[in-house]
């Protein structure tokens, strides 16, 4: 296991401190959340670099991109890759 020196201003690390924050398990689980989140950004931003790259057309309206989004969502589903939700009005 690797030892970690974190330095924060005080405002801030008594406030941590007050949440209970700064102990290993809370540490481990932001960490780890934040890699997770690091690693979805990075998988977006290729995969938008991807359909940026595959659309030649116009820029769709918000409505035009829901009603895609939505039309994804149901051939997920009738396909049986994806648990049920419903799409967005």
């Amino acid at each position: 296991m690797a030892r970690v020196v974190l330095d924060l201003p005080a405002p801030l690390a008594r406030r941590a401190k007050k949440a209970g924050v700064l102990n290993r398990d809370t540490m481990r689980s932001l960490v780890e959340d934040e890699l997770r989140r690091r690693r979805a950004a990075r998988s977006l931003a290729r995969l938008s670099a991807r359909l940026r790259a595959a659309y030649d057309g116009p820029p769709l309206t918000d409505e035009q991109a829901r009603e895609e989004v939505n039309q994804v969502i149901a051939e997920v589903r009738a396909d049986g890759r994806g648990k049920p939700h419903a799409p967005r009005p």
